[in-house]
């Protein structure tokens, strides 16, 4: 290799490794997925759900056109989509009429059941249907026939609504419900067979229920009162507002229930593999003590806890997030925990601002939107790897999948243009999303030391033209240099002296790129944008 050849190779090395804090790991996202919607009220009042089968197959469910608002629940047609782990679709089907879905959980068998809230008839593509009774609406457990048809289904009675799913260790479908009086688990045989039950006396709230490897079921919620009832044994509560987590030995007899203080009703979740490792998440919105381990709850506005418990209810570890961070972060959605065969934990919500989840890793958000967030953690609490994506306003997830292939899976809503790593998509305004990362590496996280959240470059995407702005305590730009998603520097303009810089870049062709801005006082900052 000559001088010259050797030369270029360095400088291209050195220019991904100035831009690593953008650039890192950008590979492991697999593939994303996003449909148009026509939706401009609160997304929050949409839910789109992801699970798995044993052959690395995803199902992923969610609206596909809004029929009616109810309080806070959107009503529409929902699509159902069967994807290879490649992101290739093999079938899809439809539920034509008012429907919601609540939660969604593939058996060993890649059979589905969905909890689906209805307030019309509702129609399935086989020919199927559910029929609406009532002014409000119906709650209804579906065992789907492949996903276009029902093999069976239940309804709840009186003003009972399903909450949660699981699966247990015999196939058996296990359903939380609850009437904001008494809470219930139910489980049913694959043929829809009850079971048992247990009552929650005076728990008004049940959100997540789960089965470690000996039998043992744990359930959460809120809103438990002093004298709460779990399966016939009384658990005192000492407090107004508290988040509660029961267990249930194989014999279906509680055996302990820990309560920790809230200043609501919130809906936090649970998930277990081996008996002792039992994972515990949820809001947290004041400093909380956990037994004898204190957390001091958020530094900003949001925080969230993770919690780990043997199978005595002794706390292992308790986590937040950092009061280091100078931004936040919470969980969001429904399944927003979940737990692999190797004890990988992760949660998923999103963040704003600067987060430091430990020595290493950093993640940075522009602005003031919100980007949506996957944090993992080890059997020993400590933050293994970060992703976090999305556009330039309001991005949050609905749920996550975590298989025991290393494959993540995210279903969310975003805002205009969604970045996940080199990976992106456009459209107009609120759109669902299904984004595929390999896991085990921390993906877009970027190193606060080279990222100036005072730069704003607009439009993004662009067409031909980009300005760049600089503001705060920032001083003039000196430089900027436009590269490659390979860090080859494409367009690079110096000897510059305002504020403000425009761009004229439609000698570029559509794709992904990369901005480099410096400022005469030294700082400088890398920004992704999108020639469309």
């Amino acid at each position: 290799m000559n001088f010259t050849a050797l030369y270029s190779l360095a400088r291209q090395m050195l220019i991904l490794l100035l831009l690593c804090p953008v650039l890192s790991f950008s590979q492991n996202y697999k593939w994303l997925l996003d449909k148009p919607l026509d939706y401009e009220l609160n997304p929050t009042m949409l839910n789109y759900q992801v699970t798995g089968n044993s052959a690395g197959e995803v199902y992923w469910i969610g609206i596909s056109e809004v029929l009616q608002f109810y309080g806070i629940i959107t009503f529409g047609d929902q699509f159902i989509e069967h994807l290879d782990q490649d992101g290739n679709v093999l079938e899809t089907s439809s539920i034509t009429g008012k429907s919601f879905v609540v939660d969604l959980v593939c058996d060993a068998n890649s059979d589905l059941y969905v909890l689906l809230n209805i307030k019309s008839d509702v129609l399935f593509d086989d020919g199927d249907v559910l029929t609406f009774t009532g002014s409000s609406y119906g709650s209804f457990i579906v065992k789907l026939d492949g996903i276009s048809g029902i093999e069976w289904s239940k309804t709840f009675i009186g003003y009972s609504e399903g909450r949660c799913l699981a699966i247990d260790n015999d196939g058996n479908l296990l359903v939380g419900s609850d009437d904001y009086g008494d809470s219930y688990l139910t489980a049913y045989s694959p043929s829809g067979e009850l079971l048992y039950e247990i009552e929650q006396l005076n728990v008004p709230v049940i959100s997540s229920v789960d089965i470690d490897q000996d039998g043992n079921v744990y359930t959460t919620g809120s809103c438990a009162g002093t004298d709460a009832m779990y399966a016939g044994t009384q658990f005192e509560n000492p407090f107004s507002y508290s988040k509660y987590l029961a267990k249930y030995n194989p014999q279906f007899e509680a055996e302990w229930v820990k309560y920790i203080e809230d200043i609501t009703c919130t809906f936090p979740e649970v998930v277990c593999q081996e008996e002792n490792q039992v994972y515990w998440s949820g809001d947290l919105f004041i400093p909380t003590q956990f037994d004898s381990i204190s957390v001091p709850g958020p530094s900003w506005v949001f925080d969230f806890f993770l919690a780990k418990l043997d199978a005595s209810g002794v706390y292992q570890w308790v986590k937040d997030v950092s009061e280091e961070s100078t931004g936040d972060a919470t969980i969001n959605g429904k399944n927003f925990l979940s737990v692999d065969a190797q004890n990988n934990v992760c949660i998923s919500g999103y963040t704003r601002g600067t987060v430091e989840w430990s020595d290493e890793i950093t993640t940075v958000t522009e602005g003031y939107g919100y980007d949506a967030l996957a944090v993992a953690y080890s059997e020993t609490g400590e933050v293994t790897w970060v992703v976090s994506g999305g556009g330039n306003s309001m991005d949050q997830t609905f749920g996550s999948y975590l298989d025991d292939s290393g494959n993540l899976y995210l279903t969310g809503f975003g805002t205009d243009t969604l970045m996940f790593g080199a990976i992106s998509s456009y459209q107009d305004w609120v759109h669902p999303f299904l984004v595929s990362v390999q896991y085990g590496t921390s993906v877009s996280v970027a190193d606060k030391k080279t990222s100036n959240s005072h730069v704003n470059i607009y439009p993004n995407p662009f067409s031909d033209w980009v300005t760049v702005e600089v503001g705060g305590h920032s001083k003039s730009v000196s430089e900027i240099n436009i590269c490659d998603v390979s860090g080859v520097s494409l367009v690079r303009k110096s000897e510059l002296t305002n504020k403000r810089a425009v761009i004229d870049l439609s000698s570029l062709s559509a794709g992904v790129y990369f901005i480099e801005v410096k400022t005469v006082s030294g700082e400088r900052s890398f920004q992704k944008v999108i020639k469309q």
